[in-house]
């Protein structure tokens, strides 16, 4: 898909996908789409990178291998993702604020929508577990290239 660039806003000039995975905002995109600020091809494109973020793939996890588990913290923090076999799942169930079977970005702002680095530590995690590093520098054609392979998506 061809992704275009924000015109205007904190993001000016960054392609959603990057939004996501390099400012590390993914409540932007969905904040967004919840408050109508997207329009024409940017609400298609926002519908889309959405959608993908919310039904992510990590690499060597078959599908139904694995339970995403989501934490939160007191009232207001997000915790985390617990990344659990399907075997142990009920173990850490009573523990999990939310669950799913692929990883889902969203998460973090439904768990813990006061918590505004849940949605960074989350794509940290993705991060480690795609690139081996929560610091890995990504370009907007490997922001793109994510989201676009369906490998990457349940």
């Amino acid at each position: 898909m061809p992704w275009t660039k924000l015109p205007d806003g904190p993001y000016a000039g960054r392609t959603l996908p990057e939004v996501i995975l390099v400012a590390e905002d993914p409540s932007y995109v969905y904040g967004g789409l919840a408050s109508g600020v997207f329009t024409g091809p940017l609400l298609v494109e926002a519908q889309a990178v959405a959608d993908r973020a919310s039904r992510i793939r990590l690499p060597r996890a078959k599908e139904g291998d694995v339970v995403f588990y989501y934490r939160h913290v007191g009232a207001e923090s997000f915790g985390g993702i617990a990344v659990v076999s399907k075997k142990k799942a009920s173990k850490y169930a009573p523990f999990a604020a939310a669950q799913s079977v692929g990883l889902d970005l969203s998460m973090a702002g439904r768990v813990a929508p006061k918590d505004p680095r849940g949605g960074a530590m989350a794509v940290s995690g993705l991060k480690v577990a795609v690139w081996g590093d929560p610091k890995v520098v990504l370009t907007a054609d490997d922001c793109a290239s994510f989201f676009d392979d369906k490998r990457n998506l349940f």
